[in-house]
């Protein structure tokens, strides 16, 4: 099984590797998993500021990651969009923003 990552961050790609770590042996018990990393474009703002653009751009990292399945060598494909970014509070903060972060992921 092959995980792509629709980025090269870093901390996005550490969090898949510990997912990984931890939940592995669900996902795939009888073989190994491979992560791969990719820039996969958002299509958002590079800070999105709202709720859904914050989820449009984790989704639209998971549908770029997927779009590559084809060219891999394992029938099993997980695509992984991460996107952080700020939205409103419904707290009151001290700025009136908080920070958000949403995943996708898809299965070939």
């Amino acid at each position: 099984m092959i995980v792509v990552v629709g980025s090269v961050r870093g901390p996005k790609v550490r969090a898949v590797e510990r997912f990984v770590e931890l939940f592995g042996s669900r996902l795939q018990a009888d073989s190994d998993i491979r992560i791969m990393t990719m820039e996969a474009v958002s299509g958002v703002r590079e800070t999105p500021i709202r709720r859904v653009e914050i989820m449009q751009g984790a989704r639209r990292r998971a549908e770029v990651c997927l779009a590559r399945a084809d060219e891999l060598a394992d029938p099993r494909v997980f695509g992984v969009g991460l996107e952080g970014g700020l939205t409103s509070s419904m707290n009151r903060t001290s700025k009136g923003y908080a920070d958000m972060s949403f995943s996708k992921i898809g299965l070939t």
